[in-house]
């Protein structure tokens, strides 16, 4: 049986009321294009971690806030343009940064997995920056480049358990 809208509120009102406690699983923030494989999210839980932000394109990165004009294009210009940086958008370098910086200051993470898709320049064009910026303020991270469609490798599994070994 399908879950009715009145389930879904009933839910998300039961959640509102638990109390808040800080995890007891270490932070991390995952930033990329897609998480594929998802077995990733099992890995990271496996190894004792927890996403706590996501700065994905596919996912975060369209969270876009609403549009305050009455003109309706104008509107939707506004919503697209307030969303988070996006290298696919051609926002800079610097903004990245500054955006990955604020999502761990807010959520605690701390460490940044870049999860990213062989071949997408876009997101490797900034890789090598925005390590640089997240080690000058304290952060860890880790890049990973997979192929779309393949398995989870191994190595890959070991790589993320030992960024969350180092911050244990």
């Amino acid at each position: 049986m399908a879950a009715t809208s009145t389930d879904c509120c009933a839910a998300a009102k039961r959640a509102l009321a638990v109390e808040h406690q800080p995890p007891r699983e270490i932070p991390i923030i995952v930033s990329g294009i897609v998480p594929e494989p998802m077995a990733l999210l099992d890995a990271i839980e496996s190894a004792g971690g927890v996403v706590v932000a996501d700065d994905l394109a596919c996912c975060g990165r369209r969270l876009y806030p609403p549009g305050r004009s009455e003109e309706p294009y104008r509107r939707m210009a506004e919503s697209l343009l307030g969303g988070p940086p996006d290298s696919t958008r051609g926002s800079g370098v610097g903004e990245r940064a500054e955006h990955l910086l604020a999502l761990a200051g807010r959520t605690g993470a701390r460490a940044v997995l870049f999860w990213g898709v062989k071949l997408c320049e876009p997101e490797l064009f900034y890789l090598p920056q925005l390590q640089a910026a997240l080690e000058a303020a304290g952060l860890l991270s880790l890049a990973v480049e997979v192929d779309l469609g393949d398995r989870l490798a191994a190595g890959t599994v070991t790589r993320v358990e030992a960024l969350l070994e180092m911050l244990a």
